[in-house]
This record gives structure tokens, sequence and C-alpha cells, in this order.
């Protein structure tokens, strides 16, 4: 029953990141590993002195502080230049994070999934009594489980459809209250 109970809840976990959906949690990944990373507070420092700087540019008269306001938009733009580079390169470090984490989840279910059924293939998740299942016992216990048991493929694509259904049944239920106050 330890078996049967295992494969449950990774195919809930799996049918749960299948619903999020992988790029949701790769971005999720991806906000954990670089919180606190020099890149991002120095991406961070860039922003507020470019606020800051045209807060400043805004005040000085173009016409009556020519040289003033000449300084200050020189500084503006270099600054907005290192801001629009770091902030470029933490784009592309955020894209290819995301491709790799997106394919290593995927690689990680469809992986595990494999090895479950092809290492189990032939040990019955669990026995169900003969009468219960007379027609179908056969087709139960396939590909190689001992008669009237329920082999892994079989539990695996069961517990994944039930899964699945009902958490998108209750993404559904969910999204349709917040539309429901969205409109009132």
């Amino acid at each position: 029953m330890l078996f049967a109970t295992l494969i449950f809840l990774f195919e809930l976990f799996s049918a749960f990141v299948s619903t999020i959906g992988y790029s949701e949690v790769a971005q999720r990944l991806h906000n954990l590993y670089y919180i606190g990373q020099p890149l991002s507070a120095e991406r961070t420092k860039l922003a507020a002195e470019v606020k800051a700087l045209r807060s400043e540019l805004r005040l000085v008269s173009s016409v009556d502080e020519f040289s003033k306001w000449a300084k200050l938009k020189r500084k503006l733009d270099a600054t907005s230049k290192k801001y629009d580079a770091l902030n470029s390169d933490l784009g592309v470090q955020k894209t290819s994070f995301s491709i790799r984490a997106n394919i290593g989840l995927r690689a990680f279910f469809y992986a595990s999934r494999f090895i479950i059924l092809t290492y189990y293939y032939r040990s019955p998740v669990f026995y169900l009594p003969t009468k219960w299942v007379f027609p179908f016992g056969y087709f139960l216990s396939l590909p190689a489980s001992p008669a009237s048991s329920l082999s892994p493929a079989i539990w695996v694509y069961v517990c994944n459809r039930v899964c699945s259904k009902v958490i998108q049944s209750v993404k559904d239920s969910f999204s349709s209250r917040v539309d429901s106050r969205q409109l009132n």
C-alpha cells in the first residue's frame, strides 16, 4: 500500500506542477535562486540612481542652467546605459535559467515515471478481489503483473488522470469565483 501511496503523491505533485505551469515554477525557482545576488542588488541601485537623476533633471532648467543640465543629462545617459546593459544581461540569465529549469523539471517527471514503470512493471500495486474485476482483471494487470492485481502502469495512469482532473476543477472553481467578484 505504501507503493500505491507514493505513486499517488508523485502523480499529485506532477499534476500540480503541470497545472501551475512549468514556466511559472521555473520563474519561482529563479527568484529563489537569485535573491540577494550582487547583480540584482546592483540593478536595484542603478534603477534608484536613474530615478533620482531623472527627478533632479526635471528640476533643472535647460535654458537657464545649461551646463548643469548637460552634465546631469550625460550622467543620466551613462547610468541609463549601464542599467539597460545590466538589465539585458539579467534578462538573458533569467531566460537561460528558465529554459534549463523547464527542461530539468520535465525530464525529472518523465524520467521518474519511466523508472517507476520499467523497474516495477512486474510488481503489483495491490491485489483486487477476482469477483470485483472479473472481465477486466487481465487488462488491469498489464503489462506483466500477476492476475487480478493492479499494475503500476494502470495505477500511474489512473492517478495522473484523477489528480489532473481534480486539480483542474479546483482551479476552475477558484477562477470562476474570482471572475464573478470582478464583475460585481
